[in-house]
């Protein structure tokens, strides 16, 4: 999706698996695909078989628009009723101060669950991302997570196509 395509108004908050939210504009999940980025650092773990990836948002004003207001959505009334205490402290995916955005890299069973391809279709391996590529990633708004009196939205990668 485009991002000045998707009417934030329509967005309906559905509770999900144990105290999670999810997130849907006409009845389908918020999936978009960024313009041409550059990842900071490549693929990062925290060690803990948790990995991400930090994309450089400074030349994309228009998604990180996107990006707060997405945020005002989950900080809004409708949102918090959902999570049902309004005493939780909001955690964001997207950092201000150096202007980058946290995307999660689904790792399930010993693999992870994302799609590499290059400009021409070929399947590549997450060896081949580093921080020097160019890439356009489609991200899934997957859920709103809640746990320990925070809560915050979960941006999952589901496709990188590398353009270099």
């Amino acid at each position: 999706m485009d991002v000045d395509k998707i009417n934030l108004n329509l967005v309906k908050f559905k509770k999900g698996y144990g105290k999670n939210i999810n997130v849907f504009v006409n009845n389908k999940k918020i999936i978009i695909k960024t313009p041409i980025i550059k990842s900071l650092n490549g693929i990062e773990s925290n060690g803990k078989s948790k990995y991400f990836l930090r994309l450089d948002m400074n030349e994309h004003s228009k998604l990180v628009s996107f990006l707060k207001r997405i945020d005002c959505l989950t900080r809004s009334d409708d949102c918090i009723s959902y999570l049902g205490n309004d005493d939780l402290k909001y955690i964001n995916c997207f950092y201000y101060n150096n202007n980058t955005w946290k995307v999660k890299i689904p790792f399930k069973y010993g693999r992870f669950n994302i799609d590499i391809m290059d400009k021409e279709g070929n399947k590549l391996t997450t060896n081949q991302i580093n921080q020097d590529n160019n890439m356009t990633c489609h991200i899934e708004l997957s859920n709103i997570w809640n746990f320990n009196n925070s809560y915050g939205c979960i941006w999952n990668l589901k496709k990188i196509e590398l353009q270099n």
